[in-house]
């Protein structure tokens, strides 16, 4: 059947066109407007679907994409050694948006081992906050001062301080892994030198000889005290020294904890060194006698005993070097409790009430 019809198709056909071969081309030309006709209509259709701007009917711009975060970004701490009294860093922050669009980043800052966030501030603005929010604009580069503020319980003298600063960038609909970067901190420690001079202990124990107050032409000795103590610092090459008064005598070491404690008797001075301090240990001292006999041009006046104290110690774990001023000691005694304020000399001949001892 199929085959009695395809011959009569192609006898109608040879009819139909045979002498007029326009109207092959017309057909032709018609299965191709045809085509033409329907290709159009699916781009139409595929247009149709897609977002427009504006009155234009343009499709939307869409957001290059970037296999890595488009942004170069910097944090430099002013200091690795963080002193306690002063609880707070500055870093300075230098950045760059790579993209040619707005970029949104997000920085924050916590203490890495309890994940404690810290607040900061930008220096040019009053606000604190915990998170840094700020858009860069395409190709926007600057620089921006953070001060970052620390609590009481981070502060551990002589410890170690590691802090975790997480920054995430977002790019429209594209983001990147957040971006961790650990400063560690070392934190200061503290160094206090102190002196005085005794004849009585706080506990109320005698550690003088003589007459109180100090009596024309009888010694009294006084026990001096050179006390130092450590938190947290990495100490070395420790000096301490003073200059003995004129009528001072020098009558020798009375304990001593650690060092070398010696008197140099051209320069009439008293000086103690320890190269190295011990692991573990908060306080070392120093201990000598001094004596004074009093001279009748004395009478009525306190007599210096040591003057021109200094000290000083190279501390490596804060990275700078104690040190300072010793106070003046007199016959007053002004650190010892059971006898301040009897310092003036007078002359036995002429009071009742002095105590020897």
């Amino acid at each position: 059947m199929w085959q009695t019809i395809k011959e009569k198709w192609k006898a109608y056909c040879k009819r139909f066109y045979t002498g007029r071969p326009w109207l092959v081309v017309l057909d032709v030309g018609l299965i191709f407007f045809i085509i033409l006709l329907f290709c159009l209509w699916r781009l139409l259709v595929y247009y149709e679907k897609l977002p427009i701007e504006g009155d234009l009917n343009l499709p939307a711009h869409k957001v290059a994409g970037y296999k890595t975060m488009p942004l170069e970004w910097q944090t430099v701490f002013s200091s690795k050694v963080i002193d306690s009294s002063l609880k707070e860093l500055t870093a300075e922050i230098s950045y760059k948006n790579l993209a040619s669009e707005p970029l949104i980043i997000n920085y924050q800052c916590a203490e890495a081992k309890t994940h404690k966030s810290l607040a900061f501030r930008l220096e040019d603005d009053e606000a604190t906050t915990s998170v840094l929010e700020k858009q860069l604009m395409p190709q926007e580069s600057g620089t921006s001062s953070l001060v970052l503020f620390l609590s009481d319980d981070l502060l551990i003298k002589g410890q170690t301080l590691n802090i975790d600063c997480q920054l995430v960038a977002q790019l429209g609909q594209q983001s990147w892994p957040a971006v961790h970067q650990q400063f560690s901190f070392k934190i200061a420690g503290e160094v206090k030198a102190s002196a005085g001079g005794y004849f009585y202990t706080p506990e109320g124990d005698q550690v003088g000889i003589g007459p109180l107050p100090p009596t024309v032409g009888l010694p009294t000795s006084y026990l001096i005290t050179w006390t130092l103590e450590n938190q947290g610092g990495d100490l070395s090459d420790i000096q301490f020294s003073a200059q003995l008064a004129k009528d001072v005598t020098w009558q020798g070491e009375a304990g001593l904890t650690g060092g070398t404690l010696f008197y140099d008797a051209f320069n009439h001075k008293v000086n103690w060194r320890i190269a190295e301090w011990p692991a573990d240990v908060t306080k070392k001292q120093a201990n000598f006698y001094i004596s004074i006999t009093p001279t009748k041009d004395m009478v009525g006046k306190v007599p210096l005993l040591l003057y021109d104290g200094q000290w000083r110690a190279k501390d490596s774990w804060s990275e700078k070097e104690w040190g300072g001023n010793l106070p003046d000691l007199s016959t007053n005694l002004e650190y010892d409790p059971h006898s301040a304020g009897q310092g003036e000399v007078v002359d036995i001949l002429g009071v009742d009430n002095v105590i020897i001892e």
